[in-house]
């Protein structure tokens, strides 16, 4: 724990410089009532272009873009009064995430402030990488010409697009955080849900018409009216669950067709 009454100015504070100097990835300071750097250190000053020395014995005014110093502003007058607060500011192109905080006496009085920032560049690139990928994976989703209906682990229908809300005749509001098994023929409801939790497999990297069983698959639109489909199912693991995507082809032309090819046949 930080004690201030270690860094007065009776004492020297530069057995403290060391270890602050081998704070990774980020820098600390200690500044007064002035807002002035009694302290200064940190490693990401090697890779920055800027110095402790730059810092150390001036405001933050003095130092710091005008952007920076009114957000920081406020953060410091706040720690001298007690308060710990965070913020992320960028700095010469990089994105630090900065604690600023209260340091007491042993008489339990905020006697400096200080601040502990880290460099979270690379975190926040992934963080939009993740973000990006997400953005053009629901983009590729809602626009395919097919229908798609996205469900979590539980059966939980999380993601439908425009196709398969025509096909359903439904609203994605309508059956979002519904089991996706009230899309389908509630006389083979006991299969599907099988086939949910045990035939995943059967039905993943190909296109069936049929489940395990033998009977044709039918999904129920809003109207009531039941719908010969072929289901294609594939899974996604992520890092907070699995994602099962199903998607839906209507055939009834191509069964009306094999229907009467049978017909004429006969």
């Amino acid at each position: 724990t930080w004690c201030a009454e270690r860094m007065c100015e009776d004492e020297s504070i530069d057995p403290y410089q060391t270890r602050v100097d081998a704070f990774p990835n980020g820098i600390v300071t200690l500044f007064d009532r002035e807002f002035r750097d009694q302290l200064v250190g940190g490693s990401i000053f090697d890779t920055l272009d800027l110095t402790p020395e730059a810092l150390r014995g001036h405001t933050l005014r003095e130092v710091f873009p005008p952007k920076n110093v009114e957000i920081l502003e406020p953060l410091y007058q706040s720690a001298l009064e007690g308060e710990h607060n965070t913020t992320t500011l960028t700095l010469q192109g990089r994105t630090f995430r900065i604690q600023v905080l209260p340091v007491y006496n042993e008489e339990g009085d905020v006697a400096f402030g200080m601040t502990v920032s880290q460099d979270v560049t690379k975190q926040k690139e992934r963080e939009r990488e993740l973000r990006d990928a997400r953005k053009r994976y629901r983009s590729l989703v809602e626009h395919a010409p097919v229908p798609i209906i996205v469900g979590d682990e539980s059966g939980e229908i999380v993601e439908l697009n425009e196709a398969a809300e025509s096909l359903l005749g439904r609203n994605r509001t309508a059956v979002e955080n519904d089991h996706y098994l009230t899309i389908f023929d509630r006389e083979y409801e006991e299969s599907c849900l099988e086939f949910v939790n045990e035939h995943i497999d059967y039905f993943s990297g190909s296109t069936r018409r049929y489940l395990p069983d033998g009977r044709q698959i039918h999904i129920v639109t809003a109207g009531g009216k039941e719908i010969p489909v072929e289901l294609s199912v594939s899974t996604i693991d992520q890092s907070d669950g699995r994602l099962v995507h199903g998607i839906l082809s209507d055939i009834s032309a191509q069964m009306w067709y094999e229907e009467a090819l049978e017909e004429l046949h006969e």
